[in-house]
């Protein structure tokens, strides 16, 4: 019996002992497996994974290895086959599922019934992770998969199973515009009165309503409830708690949160992410009674604004004994409960495991996929980089970083990764999709069949390969061969909905009939019940005529998605088309009970009641609509017919333009003139709730074919960010009265066909839009002269009567005509006769000499900085990107002077940032977020001073946007608050004052700007300004020449002439910008060039530029050059002109006798000095040369001073300037400086050679 036991002992120990060594030999191989994808051997990989698993099949390693590489693949059956056999080799396998919840492996396998994964989502719904997250998840997979089905019920009751609160109150739209609602504090988180009414975004009202439908899934859809963009809404309700206790509040949201119990902040979190339920969740406690929760969601950046609560105990379950109500509630405010944050598992799981096993790179990947959940991008981007440094030649971790960048649009790093795997790895699919979808982009067809051919060879007959073949065939134009492979395609995969809609598509424009595609797309809706197809198959019964199966189809919508307003909207314009009012009407207020504030509900329910000759209802409506959206111009139009009124424009006096064109005067009358404006009307309406529009009116008369060339073409100035431009009617206007139509396209207007004594006629409307803080308010700019003379010009404006606003008038009468009317005050300005304005070239612009009208409802200047402020500050937060980026520009941070940290930045932006203006990629008012400019590389000047601010504060420097209107914009004295801005740059608070930068200035020194920004008119954007200002001068480094030059001349009249020069400020920018990216040979191409000018036939014999590649204060360079006959012989005598380098020229400003306008003189150097040593032919000596010449006005001095010694004649000369406008006052004087100067500069030196000994 002993020796029995004692066998068994041993045969026992050789069996653990070889258990032993199976698991160390299956480890190994898992090692080498990882080993060889350093390589992307993807065959040997394999071979090691599988025969890891073949040695030990409890090795989880292995099997994660092994779904990765097949997801890698995109072999995602198989992928999900071999990850399922986790669930057997761990025992809390919850954090691994998790992982892969919404990758391809595991959603796309749902649809297989033999594959597992419906029935392993069952089971988590009902018993999964100890904390219950993703036992919810469970429950919404579950529910999504029925529902798509078209199993409702079942549906139902797993979306029952997330226990999430669906009984709210919401109340919205505040404004968000630039993600500023997310730290302004609007009333509903100071108060809450269910009755009361506040203003909201855009002034419209906002009250407390309670929702009447969820969707399915139990997401509180602000997107549904409320007909606005870049909006913060909130949503309260009471729960009840039997008794004071510790809860768990968890929180899925997409946009940004800030979430609020009983009055106190429990989760904040500012960045605008699409996430799951249970993203944020905090420990807290209930107190006994009543608790107020406030949600607060927004969205500025993303297309969605929704979010789901749940308030379990720590396992994810609910608690026993809460009851919800969204009615008022007496509650216990500022408790002071603790606040706990609560990690989600699967994070912690996959950290724990990277910190035991660092080595084991599958565990970054997990981790990564488990913040990619909740949309956590640069946490996944910085995992996989830690990764990357294990094994930074694995293409596999480039390749899953790619989601990552996606989710963090970071363009360039895809661009980046994508060439980095292609060139480890040629046999990812992933990235043979992406450089096919590209060459298809650039129609590259030939390298689209070749690559298509290696994507065949890896996933033959799959729909990538046929959704791709099919853009090909499409681009291509091959109709057959894309009928061909659709029928192919929707064969071999009918639950596919792109290859079920073109096959019906074409079944339509093959058969002109509509049976076949409703056949295809029922079987399609019967396999799938999704809300795309669904639309499309109603749709398409509506076109074939079949009223009843469009009315079930979209019902079966509506049931998918019943707290959708739209649908309803949409059945009730069909009902309205097929003139069903009753229906329509049925239809619009369930839309409108879901979603109460859409003007366009509203106007279409005005409609269908004013049809059906319900006037009142119908008013009501419309007075609704205007509400909500003060903007719908067609609305107000609507509602003023059905009050009996007329138009509204017709309030203003109008004028008869064939009478003007009759009585017009000749060119006779305006012998100076090439043309006469005979009528400029420009007619605006301000509404009580903000809303403007305005009508313009201009006849012109052309008298000859100046007036044509000036008149041909015509620019209507309006902002298309906010405007909307109706142009009525353009025309010429034949003496006979014929009518001529003009092209016109957007607001350039060509009048063809014009000739002499021609009229052009024009008339447009411009409608406003304006949004956030400004939507209440309106400005206005308008001249009453310029430089053709006017026989009529007036500006009206109606307003309300209680409109408080402001007006001004330069160089004209203040005071207008007033008349009052039954919708306003009309406010009128008018004159007649008006000359025109004389031009003087180098006269400042219009704006500074002309007379002008300023209007605006803008109380101040302060308002407008607050208003920016709002647009912007949100712009200047920081993110791990820019805190990476700072650090690396600063290892010494702590070294270095407070000028040196603004330098570095200002280089790197600088020299790193290019400067772009694009329509579709920016706002005309809202810069884009410092992280994005720093991550796109790209910007306009408000995108780069927003990244410069937000730098300069990482390094604890403060800084502030500051609004400019460059100077050719004119000095813009007195004018009244407005939007008069067309540049941006960073204003820096520095020890010594104010320092001012312009980030778009490239290859400009830190310390200057550029000269159009100097004495700019600006407005810093800083708490406490009240008023603009100009930048001063003395914030950029002065324009300084300084030159030394050897000349000689040589006895065949040739010169050779040495240059050293130094050019600081602006001056040495533009040299950087003229010379830095140029080679040598084209360098020297283009100085010759310059010097020809002034030297024909010149030969350029050295240059030498010193830094141009550093943004140093200044920079300096030498040339050498010869030209011939510069000397010009006479008689025993020669002559010749100092070869000064910046002499004055003729000035076409100084032509005049006397000016009436001042004369923006604007010279290009502040200081220009130079030196020049001419060594004269041997035994010649200059005759009768001054020893100094000075000039002196108020607007600089000039002075050369002659000296000839030792066979040279030295010569310096100094040109200072100390202003840049000329007044009229000033000119005489200046202009006999300026000839005085040029006469100097151009002196012939008379050479005599003395006579022979």
């Amino acid at each position: 019996m002993k020796r029995i036991c004692k066998i068994s002992l041993i045969l026992a120990l050789l069996q653990v002992t070889s258990l032993l060594a199976s698991s160390e030999k299956s480890s190994t191989l898992v090692a080498e497996a990882w080993q060889a994808w350093e390589t992307n051997d993807q065959s040997q990989v394999e071979r090691k994974f599988l025969a890891a698993i073949s040695e030990d099949q409890k090795n989880t390693r292995a099997y994660l290895g092994l779904s990765l590489l097949y997801a890698y693949q995109q072999k995602y059956e198989a992928s999900w086959q071999t990850f399922k056999n986790v669930l057997q080799t761990e025992q809390d396998y919850y954090p691994y599922v998790y992982a892969v919840w919404l990758t391809p492996q595991l959603r796309q396998s749902l649809n297989d019934p033999k594959s597992g994964a419906l029935a392993l989502v069952e089971e988590l719904a009902k018993k999964a992770d100890a904390g219950g997250v993703l036992r919810a998840m469970a429950s919404e997979v579950a529910g999504e998969h029925y529902q798509e089905r078209g199993d409702l019920a079942k549906s139902k009751k797993f979306f029952d199973g997330m226990n999430s609160i669906d009984e709210w109150l919401v109340i919205g739209p505040f404004d968000n515009v630039s993600a500023c609602g997310f730290d302004n504090v609007y009333p509903p988180e100071v108060e809450f009165d269910a009755e009361k009414t506040y203003e909201g975004k855009n002034g419209v009202p906002a009250q407390w309503f309670k929702i009447t439908a969820i969707r399915n899934d139990r997401w509180i859809d602000h997107r549904h409830y409320f007909a606005y963009l870049q909006a913060v809404f909130y949503a309260n309700n009471f729960i009840y708690s039997p008794q004071k206790q510790t809860v768990q509040i968890r929180i899925g949201t997409s946009g940004s949160l800030k979430a609020f119990l009983n009055d106190e902040l429990l989760i904040q979190y500012f960045d605008e992410n699409n996430n799951d339920l249970d993203t944020y969740m905090v420990a807290t406690e209930l107190q006994a009674g009543w608790n107020r929760l406030l949600i607060k969601c927004g969205f500025s950046e993303i297309d969605r604004c929704n979010f789901m609560v749940r308030i379990t105990d720590a396992h994810g379950a609910p608690v026993p004994g809460l009851k919800v109500s969204t009615a008022t509630q007496a509650y216990q405010s500022k408790p002071g409960a603790p606040v706990k944050p609560v990690e989600n598992f699967a994070e912690t799981f996959f950290q724990e495991k990277i910190k035991q096993h660092p080595d084991q790179l599958e565990n970054y990947v997990l981790l990564a996929d488990s913040y990619l959940r909740n949309d956590k991008a640069i946490e996944a981007e910085l995992i996989l980089r830690e990764a990357s440094k294990r094994a930074p030649k694995c293409a596999m971790l480039y390749e899953h970083a790619l989601e990552a960048y996606r989710r963090g649009e970071k363009y360039d790093e895809i661009e980046t990764a994508i060439e980095k795997i292609h060139g480890l790895d040629q046999n990812v699919p992933s990235v043979l999709q992406y450089k096919i979808s590209q060459h298809l982009e650039n129609e590259e067809y030939a390298e689209v069949e070749r690559l298509m051919q290696n994507l065949e060879r890896m996933l033959p007959a799959s729909e990538t390969v046929y959704l791709l073949q099919m853009q090909l065939y499409s681009k291509k134009r091959e109709v057959e061969k894309l009928l061909e492979l659709t029928g192919k395609a929707y064969q071999q995969y009918p639950a596919n909905w792109s290859f079920a809609f073109v096959q019906a598509a074409f079944a339509i424009q093959k058969t002109q009939k509509y049976d076949e595609a409703l056949k295809i797309m029922s079987a399609y809706v019967k396999q799938r019940n999704e809300v795309n197809a669904l639309a499309a198959l109603a749709d398409t019964y509506l076109k074939a005529g079949n009223l009843k199966k469009w009315e079930e189809t979209y019902r079966q919508l509506i049931a998918l998605e019943p707290a959708s307003p739209g649908y309803y909207f949409q059945m009730a314009n069909t009902y309205f088309s097929q003139q069903n009012y009753a229906s329509a009407e049925q239809m619009l207020n369930q839309a409108i009970a879901i979603c109460p504030n859409s003007s366009g509900y509203w106007a279409k329910l005005a409609e269908v009641h004013r049809i059906q000759n319900n006037l009142e209802l119908a008013k009501n409506d419309y007075r609704q609509a205007l509400r909500y959206l003060p903007t719908n111009y067609d609305a107000r139009e609507k509602l003023r017919a059905l009050e009996g009124k007329q138009p509204i424009l017709t309030q203003f006096e109008a004028r008869d333009i064939r009478e003007l064109i009759k009585n017009s005067p000749g060119a006779e009358s305006y012998p100076d003139n090439s043309g006469v404006v005979l009528l400029s009307d420009h007619k605006r309406v301000v509404y009580e709730q903000g809303a403007s529009e305005s009508a313009e009116e201009l006849l012109v008369k052309v008298f000859n074919k100046n007036g044509v060339d000036d008149f041909k073409e015509y620019w209507i100035g309006y902002n298309s960010f906010s405007e909307d431009l109706i142009v009525e009617k353009a025309v010429v206007i034949k003496a006979d009265g014929t009518e001529i139509k003009a092209d016109v396209g957007n607001n350039q207007v060509v009048f063809k066909s014009l000739e002499e004594n021609d009229f052009i006629y024009l008339k447009w409307r411009i409608k406003n839009f304006y949004r956030g803080k400004l939507s209440n308010h309106f400005w206005d700019t308008f001249f009453f002269n310029g430089f053709y003379p006017i026989k009529q010009i007036r500006y009206s404006l109606l307003a309300p009567a209680e409109l408080k606003f402001q007006y001004r008038g330069l160089r004209m009468p203040d005071a207008p005509v007033k008349k009052t009317t039954e919708d306003g005050v009309i406010y009128q300005w008018e004159m007649h006769d008006e000359p025109a304005l004389p031009y003087e070239a180098g006269m400042p612009l219009l704006e500074d000499i002309g007379k002008v009208l300023y209007l605006t409802s803008l109380p101040d200047w302060e308002y407008l900085v607050k208003w920016y402020s709002d647009l912007a500050a949100t712009k200047t937060r920081s993110s791990y990107e820019i805190k990476e980026q700072v650090a690396a520009l600063f290892p010494d941070l702590d070294k270095i002077s407070e000028e040196e940290k603004i330098a570095r930045i200002y280089n790197f932006i600088t020299e790193n940032i290019r400067y772009s203006s694009v329509p579709f990629r920016q706002s005309g008012l809202v810069p884009q977020s410092a992280r994005d400019v720093l991550v796109t590389k790209i910007g306009d000047c408000k995108d780069v001073a927003t990244l410069c601010i937000a730098m300069l504060r990482e390094v604890g420097i403060a800084a502030h946007h500051v609004l400019v209107n460059t100077k050719d914009q004119g000095r813009n004295e007195n004018i009244l608050p407005a939007i008069a801005f067309n540049h941006c740059i960073a204003g820096v608070e520095t020890k010594t004052g104010m320092q001012y930068l312009d980030l778009t200035a490239n290859n400009y020194p830190v310390n200057a700007m550029p000269e159009l920004d100097i004495e700019g008119f600006s407005l810093l954007i800083k708490p406490g300004v009240k008023a603009p200002g100009y930048l001063p001068r003395e914030s950029s480094a002065p324009r300084v020449v300084a030159r030394r030059a050897i000349a000689t001349i040589r006895e065949d009249n040739s010169i050779a002439v040495e240059e050293r020069s130094r050019k600081t400020g602006s001056l040495g920018a533009a040299m950087r910008q003229q010379y830095r990216h140029l080679s040598a040979r084209d360098r020297e191409k283009e100085l010759a060039q310059v010097l020809s000018e002034s030297f024909p036939n010149v030969k350029l014999t050295r240059l030498e530029l010193q830094n141009l590649d550093e943004l140093v204060p200044e920079v300096n360079y030498v040339y050498h050059f010869e030209a011939p006959n510069y000397v010009t012989d006479a008689s025993q005598f020669k002559l010749f002109k100092m070869p000064w380098a910046d002499d004055l020229p003729a000035n076409e400003a100084l032509s005049y006798e006397s000016r009436k306008h001042p004369y923006e003189y604007w010279p290009w150097a502040d200081s220009l000095i130079q030196e020049i040593e001419v060594k004269l032919p041997a035994g010649y000596a200059p005759m009768d040369l001054p020893n100094v010449v000075e000039y002196a006005s108020p607007i600089g001095d000039y002075s050369v001073r002659y000296s000839f010694a030792a066979g040279a004649l030295n010569g310096r000369r100094v040109l200072i300037h100390r202003k840049s406008v000329v007044s009229p006052e000033e000119y005489a004087d200046f202009k006999k400086f300026y000839n005085n100067v040029v006469k100097e500069d151009s002196r012939q030196i008379l050479l005599k050679k003395s006579p022979s000994r």
